[in-house]
């Protein structure tokens, strides 16, 4: 990557902007993040879980307050970046600060809009039910045309790859680049480096690479090989400011995920304080072992809001420092996580992580609605299977003039016209992939649904509540 500071920011976008012409790389950073604020993908993260799903109780996170909260240390990291860069003479980069600030902010109120309806479960679901169901689906299809024989679904192929390892990460990506807006129109048009700083892993499905997820589809593949090469990356290498966006969502849901625990009566406030004592032993965390001990005497706070608070202070201001030194180095293309190693900082938020799994995350609060969950998405996708054992041309007759049997007509009639759009765009692109592009078309509307409407909608097409949706 090249090393001057100049890479860390390009205004410039995949297409020309309809926006007044002469604006500041702040006023085009800044429309970035207006895009997001005014969107509808944004605003379905309200209803949305953290980790409790379908809550009743407001003062428990949704990913959109979540997400709010991770936007809000993304920021605070950057002023911290500030103030260390500006103590290790490095002018350049301190005066970056005042756009990269509002970049990491825009990427973290972005960094969870692919999730689907119940999180990681949803995710699995969306896996299990493909590499189970797709192969069949797709020997019907084939076979439905006049004359012809039933064809092996390749499972080796990106496509198929895709959906076996479906992940929210490129499915927000997806949803930046070309679902949300008009076909051919690149979604929100964002900043290059905008869209950078989302991508945590560059690789697609026909990658070796060693990230443990992919972070694109293969249908946005080439535009985000684009972007990578505008921005003088090389495919595979991070950009260095989605270890900032990292770093923030790291830092907020597992200390925020243990107050919504104690807010749900999973475990008690004294209960958490005497396992963090015994979690942060002083010989092994000196630092953090203290900020436990003083809670019980904070005047102000309840104890575990102190700890939040002075941990987020403590690990905010660890990720600025490293990230300067990356940046002084010149280590940029380091792939571990800015909070990732053995250091006091790095080894305490591992330990909360993991306090988390235990004690929250395996939880049946969590893990009864989990389930069903699962289930309701699987379900859901098994209700619109209709759709994918119609051959291209029955399924085109569809599109064109909804004809086709009752059931398939009506499970049709459920998809936004705006999502069908995307998917004609992607046939006449691509039409070997047609198949692929219609469970795209699939996914795409059952992970944009918020937990509650999956639920509506499942009760709908099982017949268990008859009521107009």
């Amino acid at each position: 990557m090249n090393s001057t500071y100049e890479t860390l920011i390009s205004v410039q976008r995949l297409r020309d902007s309809t926006g007044p012409a002469g604006r500041t790389s702040m006023q085009e950073i800044g429309s970035d993040r207006g895009r997001i604020l005014f969107s509808s993908p944004l605003r379905r993260l309200q209803s949305k879980a953290q980790v409790f799903s379908l809550e009743h109780n407001a003062a428990v996170r949704s990913r959109l307050t979540h997400s709010m909260e991770v936007a809000h240390i993304g920021r605070y990291i950057v002023q911290k970046v500030a103030v260390h860069a500006a103590n290790n003479n490095q002018s350049e980069l301190e005066k970056e600060c005042v756009e990269i600030e509002s970049l990491i902010e825009t990427a973290c109120l972005l960094h969870d809009i692919g999730n689907p309806p119940f999180g990681h479960l949803g995710e699995s679901a969306i896996q299990g039910w493909f590499k189970k169901n797709a192969p069949a689906l797709y020997g019907t299809s084939t076979s439905a045309a006049a004359g012809s024989e039933s064809k092996i679904l390749n499972v080796n192929s990106a496509h198929y790859k895709d959906f076996a390892k479906f992940d929210g990460n490129p499915q927000g990506l997806r949803i930046c680049l070309r679902l949300q807006g008009l076909p051919g129109k690149c979604g929100f048009n964002l900043t290059l480096s905008q869209i950078a700083s989302l991508i945590k892993y560059p690789m697609t499905s026909a990658d070796n690479f060693t990230y443990k997820k992919i972070g694109v589809f293969t249908s946005e593949a080439e535009v985000l090989k684009t972007v990578w090469k505008k921005l003088g990356l090389d495919w595979g290498e991070r950009h260095p400011l989605v270890y900032l966006m990292e770093a923030a969502d790291d830092i907020a849901y597992c200390l925020s995920d243990i107050e919504d625990g104690i807010e749900k009566n999973i475990i008690s406030e004294s209960k958490v304080i005497k396992d963090l004592e015994k979690i942060f032993p002083s010989n092994s965390y000196p630092e953090y072992s203290k900020i436990v001990t003083d809670s019980s005497a904070s005047a102000v706070t309840k104890p575990f809001v102190y700890v939040r608070t002075q941990m987020i202070n403590r690990l905010v201001d660890y990720s600025a420092i490293k990230f300067v030194w990356r940046i002084s180095e010149n280590k940029t293309n380091d792939t571990k996580p800015l909070l990732g190693g053995t250091d006091e900082a790095c080894r305490a938020i591992d330990a909360i992580k993991e306090y988390c799994r235990k004690t929250l995350y395996r939880s049946p609060e969590a893990e009864d609605v989990e389930i069903a969950g699962y289930n309701i998405v699987y379900g859901l996708l098994d209700k619109f299977s209709v759709l994918l054992e119609l051959s291209h041309a029955e399924f085109a007759k569809l599109v064109a003039d909804r004809e086709g049997s009752s059931l398939c007509c009506r499970m049709f009639s459920k998809l936004p016209d705006g999502l069908v759009a995307h998917y004609s765009e992607s046939v006449r692109s691509d039409p070997d992939a047609e198949w692929f592009h219609r469970v795209q078309l699939i996914v795409d509307y059952i992970g944009g649904m918020t937990d509650d409407y999956a639920l509506k909608f499942y009760r709908l097409v099982h017949g268990i509540e008859v009521k107009v949706i």
